[in-house]
């Protein structure tokens, strides 16, 4: 298992997972130079998503097929979260 300094978690929701803003900011994130080991981990509502990875753009997809990131799919829908 990969020893990690930190997770940057991040949360959307169905409105704003086609933005371009949203793959952008991922994209940002994962690209990053530091000195740290950390995962970039995206948090989405299965309520949101009900069909899971099929919903997603394919952005986002090649994103996680390619261990760019990894996606938590959450139960419960967190909205203040997503603030």
């Amino acid at each position: 298992m990969e020893q990690l300094d930190c997770i940057v978690s991040v949360t959307t929701w169905k409105g704003r997972i086609n933005d371009i803003d949203t793959v952008h900011s991922l994209f940002s994130l994962i690209r990053q130079k530091t000195k740290y080991k950390y995962k970039v981990v995206l948090t989405l509502s299965k309520e949101e998503f009900p069909n899971l990875y099929e919903d997603l753009p394919d952005t986002i997809k090649l994103m996680y097929n390619n261990k760019s990131i990894d996606i938590v799919w959450a139960d419960g829908n967190y909205k203040a979260l997503k603030k």
